[in-house]
């Protein structure tokens, strides 16, 4: 993840899923990728995916399912 912004890396990384869900590239029901994938694809540490998942969650764009993954919501 190129951090050429003043933004935190999982702000940054919150923005990138949250133009994916925004622009219909990831729809509601689909699966993100990952938490490993996420890490890898990016070049950031768990926590920051974590955070950056939080924050969408707090923003009701996603829902986490326990033994499943993490989904766009509703």
């Amino acid at each position: 993840m190129v951090t050429t912004s003043s933004k935190s890396k999982y702000a940054q990384l919150a923005d990138l899923l949250r133009e994916r869900i925004q622009s219909g590239e990831l729809k509601v029901g689909d699966r993100l990728p990952t938490y490993t994938d996420l890490n890898r694809d990016h070049g950031v540490a768990t926590a920051t995916v974590l955070r950056a998942c939080d924050l969408l969650e707090q923003e009701s764009l996603i829902e986490r399912r326990n033994g499943s993954g993490v989904f766009v919501a509703e």
